[in-house]
């Protein structure tokens, strides 16, 4: 029995150092979808896409997000996610809102969009490539 708790316990610890390498900070609001209108927003939200498909990001938030956001894709295999690709894109300092199209990954699958500024994770959308 104390094999079993000490096993639970390492396990939560493992999970919350995983959780806790992003301070979340749940202020902005992130949409993807196909297509930006005129307005450079989401024209169609969706969490599916094609392999030819392009994938349109807006995201905002009350403060300013600062000099830059990380892009991190990663691929859900299993209950693990593997990293596929990870790039930064420099902003205006002053920003508080942006909006990019990116490519979806050319491999069917399960995906997780995370955008995170330092340390700080700003949101994320998980999505489906068929």
């Amino acid at each position: 029995m104390k094999n079993k708790r000490a096993w639970l316990l390492g396990l939560f610890l493992i999970v919350g150092l995983l959780v806790g390498c992003y301070e979340k900070k749940g202020v902005g609001d992130l949409e993807i979808g196909i297509g930006r209108d005129e307005d450079m927003e989401v024209a169609e939200v969706t969490d599916t896409f094609t392999v030819d498909d392009i994938i349109a990001v807006t995201y905002g938030q009350d403060e300013i997000i600062g000099g830059s956001v990380t892009f991190i894709i990663l691929k859900k295999v299993g209950i693990n996610e593997e990293i596929i690709f990870q790039w930064e894109e420099s902003l205006d300092p002053t920003w508080t809102w942006f909006s990019i199209e990116i490519y979806p990954p050319e491999e069917e699958g399960d995906y997780i969009l995370r955008l995170t500024s330092g340390s700080e994770l700003l949101g994320e959308k998980s999505f489906s490539v068929e």
